[in-house]
C-alpha cells in the first residue's frame, strides 16, 4: 500500500480523488444547512384584480345594513355553532384579560374593521409562554404603544394558551390562514386579510422597535388601500357622497324605485334612499340607471 501511494498517480486517479473531495464537501455543507433556521416567509398576497369584490384570507360575517351611508354597527354575527366563532365570543372563564379596548372575537373584529374601514392590529399570543406574557404587559398595555396606534386600528387579541381557543376549529383554521409559526406574533392586516406588517417574538428590549413599526405602518396602510381601490375601480367601484359629506367607496349593484343597493368596499351589501346621496351622485344614477 505504501508503494502504491509513492507512485505518481495517473490523470484518472487525480480525477477520482477530486470527485471524492467534492462529494465529501457537499455532504458536509448539506448537513450544516439543515441546521439553519431560514427567515419566515410572509403569507402570499391575493391578487387585487381577482379578489376586489369578495376579499381574501379572512372571512367575516356579512349582512345587509339598510339605512344611510353613515357606517353603522358591525353586522350581526353568525349563530353559535360548535367550532364556530359567534359574535360576542369570549375565551374560557380562566382567561383574565389585562388589556382594555381589545376584542377577543375574530369575527367581531373583522366585521367592525370592514364597517369602520380600519386595518386590524392582531396580537397572537400564548399566555403559557413567558415572553408572550411580557409582550402583553410591557408592550400592548403600555401608553407608548397605544399612542402609536391611536384610533387607527381595530384591536384583536387571540390567546392560544386558552383551552376554548385551542379546541375551536375556527381558531385552528384562523391560525393556519395567518401562517402563525410562533408566539407572540403581531400582525397589521387590511380588513380583507392582506398583510402589511408581521413581527414575531418578543423581549423587552424590542419594545421601541415594535412601537416604531406600528407608527410606520399607518402610511403603508393608506397606500395599500389606495392601490386596492385603484384596482377595484376597474370593476365599477367608486366614491359615493352623502348629503352630510359622508363618503363611502362602494359599487352600485341595483336601483329599485327610490332605493339604491351597494356592495361595500370590503364585502357585504347596504341600501340607502337615493335622495340621501349628493346631487352629483343622484345625477349619475339618473344617467346610468334608467
Amino acid at each position: 500500500m505504501r508503494k502504491f501511494w509513492r507512485k505518481p498517480l495517473p490523470l484518472s486517479g487525480w480525477l477520482v480523488r477530486g470527485m471524492l473531495c467534492i462529494f465529501l464537501y457537499q455532504c458536509c455543507s448539506c448537513a450544516l444547512l439543515r441546521r439553519v433556521h431560514l427567515p419566515e416567509a410572509a403569507s402570499p398576497k391575493p391578487n387585487a384584480d381577482d379578489e376586489a369584490e369578495t376579499g381574501a384570507g379572512l372571512k367575516p360575517n356579512t349582512a345587509t345594513s339598510p339605512g344611510d351611508l353613515t357606517p353603522g354597527v358591525a353586522p350581526a354575527g353568525v349563530a353559535a355553532e360548535k367550532g364556530a366563532d359567534p359574535a360576542g365570543y369570549v375565551p374560557s372563564e380562566n382567561w383574565r384579560p389585562t388589556l382594555t379596548g381589545w376584542k377577543h372575537s375574530a369575527a367581531d373584529a373583522i366585521a367592525e374593521a370592514r364597517v369602520e374601514n380600519k386595518p386590524l392590529l392582531v396580537a397572537v399570543t400564548n399566555q403559557q409562554v413567558e415572553n408572550a406574557q411580557q409582550f402583553e404587559s410591557s408592550l400592548l398595555a403600555s401608553k407608548d404603544f397605544r399612542d402609536a396606534a391611536g384610533d387607527a386600528f381595530i384591536f384583536l387579541n387571540i390567546d392560544y394558551g386558552d383551552k376554548e381557543t385551542i379546541k375551536s376549529d375556527y381558531y385552528r383554521d384562523f391560525k393556519t390562514r395567518l401562517n402563525i409559526r410562533g408566539f407572540p406574533t403581531l400582525l397589521i392586516l387590511l380588513p380583507d386579510g392582506r398583510e402589511i406588517v408581521r413581527l414575531r417574538g418578543y423581549v423587552t428590549d424590542w419594545k421601541g422597535r415594535y412601537v416604531q413599526s406600528v407608527k410606520d405602518a399607518r402610511p403603508h396602510v393608506e397606500q395599500a388601500i389606495e392601490l386596492r381601490r385603484k384596482q377595484m375601480k376597474k370593476n365599477g367601484y367608486r366614491l359615493w357622497s352623502g348629503r352630510k359629506d359622508v363618503q363611502v367607496f362602494a359599487k352600485l349593484v341595483s336601483v329599485d324605485a327610490n332605493q339604491a343597493t351597494f356592495t361595500g368596499e370590503w364585502g357585504g351589501e347596504f341600501s340607502t334612499f337615493i335622495t340621501r346621496l349628493s346631487e352629483a351622485d343622484q345625477k349619475w344614477i339618473g344617467e346610468h340607471f334608467k
